[in-house]
């Protein structure tokens, strides 16, 4: 049973038998190395953010405390190519950073307000 999130589902790669074929082989390494890919990025959301001690009480605090270091990360992230864009001089590049930031503030409202 794969679990579902509410609207991601999440795939768990299973381990590797001997009468797998070749394409079930390749789709469980594509899991395994996509699996690889987020795993340092959670590490830092840990360090970085104060994910590693969640003080916010009850299973909200803890939506609320997810919520509020991935919109960091987020942010942090079109901020850093933001400033770069500015360096270089691309304007197109700067417009689409300044969109990209006021969706990620927009979504961060709305998923504020639901909870």
């Amino acid at each position: 049973m794969i679990p579902i999130v509410y609207t991601t589902t999440i795939s768990i790669p299973s381990t590797i038998r001997k009468k797998d074929t070749k394409q079930e082989l390749e789709i469980k390494r594509q899991k395994f190395r996509r699996r690889a890919a987020i795993e340092p990025i959670i590490g830092h959301l840990k360090s970085d953010h104060r994910m590693a001690r969640n003080c916010l009480k009850g299973g909200k605090g803890e939506e609320v405390n997810l919520l509020l270091a991935a919109s960091a990360f987020n942010l942090k992230k079109w901020m850093r190519l933001y400033f770069f864009a500015l360096f270089i001089g691309d304007i197109g590049l700067v417009k689409l950073c300044i969109e990209l930031i006021e969706q990620e503030l927009l979504l961060l409202k709305t998923s504020y307000m639901k909870l």
